[in-house]
């Protein structure tokens, strides 16, 4: 049911499994590499999994607003 590397020529949509597959996929990417990588490089900030992610989630910010919140190191022109 899970292996579905030939779905897109039989099927018009995605089946149930491998959309379930590929959500875990993605969620996990994200909460181990994007999130856990962000929390490594900016350790003086000492912030959270939690905290990271809800910055993703409440975004996107104004350049001023990520550097009010240290998103960013510095605001250029």
């Amino acid at each position: 049911a899970y292996k579905s590397a030939v779905e897109p020529f039989l099927q018009d949509k995605m089946s149930q499994e491998n959309r379930e597959q590929l959500t875990a996929l993605l969620n996990d990417n994200f909460d181990h590499e994007i999130v856990a990588g962000i929390v490594a490089a900016r350790p003086a900030r000492k912030w959270t999994a939690a905290q990271v992610a809800g910055y993703i989630d409440e975004g996107p910010f104004t350049a001023k607003k990520a550097a009010a919140l240290g998103l960013v190191d510095a605001l250029q022109y």
